[in-house]
């Protein structure tokens, strides 16, 4: 497993993941939803696709090769793109959005997935925005 730095520390956490949210919120940054919100959407989202597909429900015992998640993901995208040229609002794409993000944290636990590096620049560059 690769590790991550975050000022000293040398495995990613939420907690990290947190300060670096606080730090972008201190320059002004107003997103729709939290991290948090978001991670709790998406975490929703997967629970409902492990209902839906598991050993019980179909063939492939709910098990994909990363090859064959990106080929849903990317379905589900154009998908998204139509929605969102030719339906009013942006709940629709949003909907698909939230199953392709899914789809992502779905093909990592199956498949694994390295954790991202984080340079000791950027990390200097977040502290200095909160001084």
């Amino acid at each position: 497993m690769h590790n991550a730095k975050f000022i000293g520390e040398t495995v990613y956490t939420r907690a990290i993941a947190r300060k670096v949210q606080r730090a972008v919120d201190d320059l002004g940054f107003k997103p729709a939803l939290t991290f948090s919100a978001v991670a709790e959407v998406v975490e929703g989202e997967r629970v409902y696709q492990l209902l839906r597909w598991n050993p019980k429900t179909t063939p492939s015992n709910g098990t994909h090769s990363v090859s064959e998640f990106l080929l849903y993901m990317q379905d589900y995208l154009t998908e998204a793109i139509h929605q969102a040229s030719r339906c009013p609002g942006e709940d629709r794409a949003l909907e698909t959005v939230r199953k392709v993000t899914a789809l992502g944290m779905a093909c990592m636990e199956q498949n694994g997935a390295p954790l991202r590096e984080i340079p000791d620049d950027l990390v200097a560059e977040a502290a200095s925005w909160v001084g």
